[in-house]
């Protein structure tokens, strides 16, 4: 009877753990699809969610940068109806690979997409916005923001010379400055809203300058690394995001 009893627990096991087995292969086989075939999942998990991130901040302090994992990341934000990416590393590897990033993320674009890859209209910005583009008129157009170190000393210098001249030049009073219009006057320099929400890659337990002027109201969320990164993984960081209650200080 003993071994009957214990035929019949390791019968029990050995069933849990490949029906357990079978829903992981299925999960990871499903997001290994070409992303025509799962659009219309994504666009149904970003509709579930709370709120979405109208700008979210990808934040590497990783050594070495994948640009294939790093496209495969923009193109769920993108489907998932994500209009501003801002992507940061201390050193600048990601502009002094801009063509290379671009060239990654067209290629997968055009793989995923098919006859649909004008899905998306995505602009690349080097750490300021084009002030000679118009408006944004098209629902599907994405804007991507290399950044690097450099931008966020140098915007934080270029709105505090700007906001001296305003003075100077009596456009200004010196009681007038104040958060709201050092607000207005950086997004008017970089053109993106503030982020809502920073996805920080790696072991580093800091953003390492990411825009800290920008950030007092972002939700930040930190993940091991950014290499095999899975949908689950990002649906899941705005899954959380989306729970959180903004309180504004209040």
């Amino acid at each position: 009877m003993l071994l009957f009893r214990v035929l019949f627990v390791v019968l029990q096991f050995a069933v849990r753990f490949t029906t357990s087995l079978l829903d992981l292969t299925a999960n990871i086989y499903k997001f290994q699809l070409p992303l025509k075939h799962n659009l219309p999942k994504l666009r149904a998990d970003s509709k579930s969610l709370k709120r979405l991130p109208i700008h979210v901040g990808i934040v590497i302090v990783e050594d070495e940068i994948s640009f294939a994992d790093l496209a495969n990341l923009l193109l769920w934000c993108m489907a998932m109806g994500i209009s501003y990416i801002s992507i940061y590393d201390v050193a600048g590897v990601c502009r002094q690979n801009r063509q290379l990033l671009e060239s990654e993320l067209q290629r997968q674009h055009n793989f995923a997409l098919g006859k649909d890859a004008n899905s998306f209209d995505v602009h690349f910005h080097s750490g300021e916005w084009d002030k000679t583009e118009g408006p944004r008129l098209n629902s599907n157009r994405v804007d991507l923001m290399l950044l690097s170190l450099a931008d966020g000393r140098r915007g934080l210098v270029t709105v505090a010379k700007q906001l001296t001249r305003d003075v100077v030049s009596g456009q200004r009073r010196v009681e007038d400055i104040i958060p709201s219009h050092v607000d207005t006057v950086i997004q008017e320099q970089m053109g993106f809203p503030d982020p809502d929400l920073v996805l920080k890659f790696g072991q580093v337990n800091s953003l390492l300058g990411y825009l800290p002027w920008q950030i007092r109201l972002t939700s930040i969320l930190s993940l091991s690394t950014h290499r095999h990164i899975t949908y689950t993984s990002l649906y899941r960081s705005l899954l959380d995001y989306s729970c959180v209650e903004q309180r504004l200080g209040k």
